[in-house]
């Protein structure tokens, strides 16, 4: 018995043994992490950090004009907010305003696309938010030379699309109108139902010229 035991230690003692030689593995160290993972990981700063430098636009993006919109003849402005983080990456974007609901996509996917030079204080790069406007105007886009300004008629779907978004616009703003009715009549106004209501009032004219300018070029 006694030599069977001592046979089975004298076996996990040079399997023991056998793991702390030279060719045993060491602990790694972790590499540190790069400015761009840094980056990521901090919170979003205030609305306005005082900087000594400024971010300054290293690349821009345009947005794709949709096709929608040009077959309709809208034009129009969208403003966003960048967080440029200390890697000068756009981390995120927030939509401030807009002319027309239509623009808001590819005016978000664009921006999501810039870089910049990050902010400093004392050569230090920070994280700011920075206002970046976006213009939507068809005279913008220059025509290549010998070429004509050619519109495609509106197909049957692309009608039938807009007639749709005009529609769900106006019934939004009959509903908004009634919710906004009921908090008056209750002493209460809602400032921010108000607003949309106003927004909608701007839009509705422009999108059923652009509804009427489609239907007669077809």
């Amino acid at each position: 018995m006694n030599a069977t035991a001592g046979i089975i230690w004298g076996a996990m003692a040079a399997l023991l043994l056998s793991g702390c030689g030279k060719d045993s593995a060491e602990p790694q160290q972790a590499a540190p992490p790069s400015a761009t993972e840094t980056a990521s990981r901090e919170s979003p700063p205030q609305d306005f950090v005082a900087v000594d430098q400024q971010p300054e636009v290293m690349k821009k993006a345009e947005p794709l004009y949709p096709e929608l919109a040009k077959k309709a003849g809208m034009e129009g402005m969208v403003w966003v907010k960048i967080l440029v983080d200390t890697a000068g990456k756009a981390r995120e974007v927030t939509l401030l305003k807009s002319d027309a609901e239509i623009f808001n996509k590819p005016t978000i996917d664009a921006a999501k696309e810039f870089e910049f030079k990050p902010a400093r204080i004392k050569d230090k790069p920070v994280s700011v938010w920075v206002s970046v406007p976006f213009k939507y105007k068809l005279a913008d886009k220059p025509l290549s030379q010998g070429a004509k300004a050619v519109t495609k008629p509106a197909t049957p779907e692309e009608v039938s699309f807009m007639k749709g978004y005009v529609a769900a616009k106006e019934e939004l703003l009959r509903d908004l109108e009634k919710s906004a009715a009921t908090a008056r009549e209750s002493g209460k106004p809602n400032a921010e139902l108000e607003q949309k209501i106003q927004k909608l009032k701007t839009e509705l004219p422009a999108l059923s010229e652009a509804l009427r300018a489609m239907q007669s070029s077809r």
